[in-house]
Order: C-alpha cells, then structure tokens, then sequence
C-alpha cells in the first residue's frame, strides 16, 4: 500500500478546498488535495456573491487580476416583502461597497489554474480516518493510498463523509429547496439586485453580464411543485415592473437546501471548513463568504503558530463568534422574518433604511468587516476603496 506525508490534508476539490490550496503554496506549505471529481466539468451556471472582504482575500491569493473581467458589480440592493409597503435600499455610492457576483464555475476554474503543485493533487476518494495512527485513507482508482499528515481539513461538503465517519454531531434546520433561473432583461439591469421575502420564501435576483438576472428562489417543499409550474409567472409578478419589460424567464434547476451547523469543528488533528463545517441559507449570500473567512484565519493561525497544539484552539476562538453570528442573522431572514407580523415586516425595513448609521452598520457587517481579520486584508481593503 502506498504512504504518502504531508503537512496538510485537504479532502474536498470545492472552492473551500481550492482557496486553502492556494493559501498553502503562497506560505510554502506542502499539501495534498484530494477529489473525487477533479477533472469533471461543470455545466450549471452557479451565481456567487462576493463581499468586499472576500474579494480583498481573493486578491491576496493572487487570484482575483484574472477575474475582474468575468464579475458583475452589485451597485444596489433592494429588500422588500410582499404585500407589505416599505422597503430597504443599500447603494454602492453612499453605503459601503456591496460586492460583485461570479460564476463559481469561473472562480474554481481560475483556482484550479493558479494552483502550482498539480501532482499533489489526487483523484480519489476519503474511505476512513485512522485515529489511532492519524492516517487518512483514500481511494485512488483500484488502490488504497495511506496519507499522513499533521492537518488534515475536511471540506468535502455538506454530505461530508469525513464528519459522518468521525462521528460528529451537527445542528439541523428545516430543509427548502432552491428553484434555479435566470431573467432576460430589454434594458440593463444596472447592477441592481433584489432581496424579496415572498410567501412562499426568498427570492433573490443577482445581476449577471449587462441583461441577464440569476433567480435563487427558496421555497419549502410543499411549495415546489406549484412555483416549478408556475416560475415564470410568479417570477415577473414579484417583479412588479421594477426591471423594465422582460424578454424571458427561464427555470433551470432545483437542489435542496442544507442547513447545518458543526457546534465542534475538530476532531483530533481533522479541522472541519466550508459546508462541512456550516452550510447556510443562500438567503443573505454569506456560505462562501463566511468560509473565506475562515482559510484566510487559518492561514493567518498557521503563520503565528505553524502545526503546534495552539494552532486549531486559537483558530477556533478567532472563528467563533463571526460564525455563530452569520449563521444566526442567516437563520433569521431564512425562517424568522415571516414570522415578524406582516405590517411590521415593511416597516422595520424602512426603519432601517431611513437611519444612515444602522444603514451602514448593516452593510458593513454584510461586507464581512464587522471581525477582525488578518492584517494584511486590511491593506487589500484600502486598496479596494482607491
């Protein structure tokens, strides 16, 4: 059987994984990533929203020059709740900067691309973690293949493998399922985007290119069928002539919607990232975001500290409080706002736009600038306000 050693074990191709990678060769940390699924092609186009402190990350990883072409700026938000009057609007040019949306296809595409070491990179599978001895063992084609290392992350998802076999507990909420669109626009969207609490639950519309809109409906399941007959026809109600006339509307797909929370993240030398460790709402577009965060303090927690037994408990305490607060607000505006009484949901969101000060602390905690990140984030920040 073939042993390999490493400092770090990355399981999980996402963009989680991909991130840290690229983290770790810019400190001259040697790794092992492994996935399943490392040369498929994906074909569903994904919208990411990007806060302005993940792009001042993204710009650290050296990895954002190659995709300024590719992004659409977010120039204002606008939240509403049906059948309510009032509503909240965020402006780039008076609040803070409210980030851009990606294809995800594009930004793993342009990780995978940066990544340097490409033959540490396996096309396997995790088949168990060996406590005793701290070895993973992973499936590569017929052959089983014995990796050590001093950390290893699970980033393998919300299904995580890693997190079921180690015997970790999680937080569950109430499942939805995202109904997946895009809207074709007559005119430009100028970069304006819609936050819309619905009865069936949230719709949100990112503008994509110069024309088009992505739709990320969640709905309960209840609701699935109905909405799926009738996307188009809902979608443009709920629209109410905001956008100007609308070439189409087209349904392209339906996942479900994952909710979960590690309330531990570690497992002896195993560190639990991304969807493995908090799958959020899309709701509030803070899962990647918020995951970010995270490689990036890591990666800050591995400068200081390297792999001694400081490392993953100083991590945590870093972590702890921006998870649980982005993951509560998240919470909140997937399944708490609808039970705010309806004449109170319109005015709460004009109340909140109609003082500055909560306008921008808001936004600003959005933004993901409300925690403290490693110093030198803070310099690619100023950079962004140039």
């Amino acid at each position: 059987m073939q042993q390999l050693h490493y400092e770090v074990l990355i399981i999980g191709g996402g963009l989680v994984g991909l991130s840290l990678a690229k983290g770790l060769e810019k400190q001259g940390i040697s790794y092992c990533l492994v996935e399943n699924n490392l040369i498929a092609k994906k074909t569903v186009t994904r919208s990411l929203a990007l806060s302005k402190t993940s792009i001042a990350i993204l710009k650290y990883l050296d990895v954002w020059d190659n995709l300024t072409a590719k992004v659409t700026a977010i120039e204002t938000i606008h939240v509403s709740a049906q059948g309510q009057w009032g509503h909240l609007l965020l402006e780039a040019d008076t609040d803070e900067k409210l980030g851009v949306i990606i294809d995800l296809n594009d930004l793993q595409a342009e990780l995978m691309k940066q990544l340097q070491h490409s033959a540490v990179m396996l096309n396997g599978s995790f088949v168990e973690y060996l406590p005793n001895t701290q070895i993973v063992r992973v499936l590569q084609g017929n052959e089983h293949v014995d990796i050590h290392a001093k950390l290893v992350i699970a980033a393998d998802g919300a299904l995580s493998s890693v997190r079921t076999q180690c015997g970790m507990p999680v937080e569950v909420n109430q499942e939805q399922i995202a109904l997946i669109g895009t809207l074709i626009l007559r005119h430009p969207h100028a970069g304006r985007a819609f936050e819309r609490f619905t009865k069936f639950g949230p719709l949100a519309l990112l503008p994509v290119n110069t024309h088009d809109m992505s739709i990320v409906w969640s709905i309960t399941k209840e609701h699935e069928e109905l909405v799926r007959q009738n996307f188009a026809v809902f979608v443009e109600q709920q629209l109410g002539g905001r956008m100007g006339p609308v070439v189409g509307i087209e349904y392209r797909t339906t996942y479900p919607l994952r909710q979960i929370f590690m309330p531990v993240q570690v497992f002896n030398n195993i560190l639990f990232l991304g969807n493995a460790a908090h799958c959020l709402h899309p709701v509030a577009g803070q899962g990647f975001n918020l995951s970010l965060r995270d490689v990036i303090t890591l990666l800050d927690c591995l400068k200081k500290y390297s792999f001694t037994q400081e490392l993953l408990p100083i991590y945590l305490l870093k972590r702890r409080r921006d998870q649980r607060c982005t993951q509560q607000l998240t919470q909140f505006l997937a399944q708490g706002f609808v039970r705010i009484p309806a004449p109170l949901q319109g005015l709460g969101l004009s109340l909140l736009g109609k003082f500055s000060w909560l306008k921008k602390l808001f936004s600003h905690y959005a933004q993901g600038l409300g925690y403290v990140l490693p110093v030198e984030i803070y310099q690619y920040l100023e950079s962004l306000d140039e």
